[in-house]
């Protein structure tokens, strides 16, 4: 069954929750602030409420990297809410221009950047909500997949995702019951809503034509494994990234004969934080894993992990092959069953 969240402001004002609850919402994202003028005006109040009667919670600030630095308004945000990253809190990052304020400027990679690492605990990471479009137009796609992606689509059957989304904001006139006028209603696209509200992930997953990042987190520790499908379809490592500081070099991990299809690839850690799982899909059509040590030293090296993937005509891949993305892209749960077939064997 899908999973929906509401979204309010102090424009739905006083919010009843357990009736909002009983309709059978289990979540809720309000707003806290705006930059560094002021917090919501019933944030307090519905805050508390939402606590009270059991519900998941995520607060998220508006933000104005026009007028004032990432750190300021982190700050502000930090001041009025304090998350304890027990899974039942979060935060997010509200990128979108205001109609009556200066507009963000093109870039606004970096300074979402810094303000999405220093908003909340240490070991959590907030995600950030935008349109397709302002992804595209403010350069902001490089956030993921460190910081989950949240995106704004209406009047569309599916959403344009310009990375891939935890959820789908699919209206802004919703009636909801516990809740005065019209509200933002959102849809659950991956996983489950308190996904998004255990810290920093220690598991992740990618989609992209070039290839692209994935960061995991080891369990346990500040440390990170990076991973990286360079231009030679190869993965690459490297680890301690978590401050931008690498304790050793790029290690190349290798390949499959025939190389990696760059479409669809996932990192997960083993729960002790001593092994971590790759699996990608290869051009062959069939999903490859590699087991590694944390040192990023090989377990196992490559090799055909369970399930077979799916490779449709429709869309040109690596050279030799053509494929369909979204056939490719819904191979990711594949990906992720031998995963955890495989750290359940270690």
């Amino acid at each position: 069954m899908a999973e929906y969240v509401a979204d309010i402001s102090e424009f739905q004002q006083i919010v009843d929750f357990q009736a909002y609850k009983n309709a059978g919402f289990k979540s809720i994202i309000m707003r806290a602030g705006l930059g560094t003028a002021r917090k919501d005006k019933y944030f307090d109040r519905n805050w508390s409420e939402a606590k009270r009667v059991g519900l998941n919670r995520v607060a998220y600030w508006f933000n104005y990297p026009s007028y004032n630095a990432p750190q300021d308004e982190a700050a502000m945000f930090n001041s009025v809410v304090q998350i304890s990253n027990n899974g039942t809190e979060g935060l997010m990052a509200d990128c979108e221009n205001d109609p009556s304020a200066r507009p963000w400027p093109s870039d606004g990679r970096s300074w979402m950047m810094s303000f999405l690492t220093a908003a909340g605990p240490a070991d959590y990471n907030p995600f950030w909500y935008a349109s397709p479009s302002f992804v595209r137009a403010h350069n902001l796609a490089p956030l993921y997949p460190t910081w989950p992606f949240f995106v704004a689509n209406y009047g569309v059957s599916s959403p344009d995702q310009p990375v891939p989304a935890n959820l789908w904001q699919f209206t802004s006139s919703a009636s909801v019951a516990g809740i005065s006028g019209r509200c933002d209603l959102s849809v659950v696209l991956r996983g489950v809503f308190s996904d998004l509200l255990h810290g920093k992930t220690t598991s992740t997953s990618f989609f992209d034509t070039q290839g692209g990042s994935m960061v995991a987190y080891r369990p346990g520790t500040p440390e990170v494994h990076e991973v990286v499908i360079g231009t030679g379809l190869h993965f690459y490592h490297r680890f301690g990234w978590d401050q931008g500081i690498s304790t050793q070099d790029w290690q190349d991990f290798g390949m499959p004969d025939g190389g990696f299809a760059p479409q669809s690839a996932a990192i997960s850690w083993k729960s002790d934080g001593n092994f971590f799982v790759c699996a990608a899909l290869g051009n062959d059509g069939r999903i490859w894993t590699s087991v590694r040590h944390a040192d990023g030293s090989a377990l196992s090296d490559w090799q055909v992990g369970l399930g077979v993937a799916s490779l449709a005509q429709g869309k040109q891949g690596p050279p030799g092959l053509a494929y369909d993305d979204t056939v490719v892209k819904a191979d990711l749960a594949a990906l992720h069953t031998t995963i955890e077939k495989i750290k359940a064997d270690l």
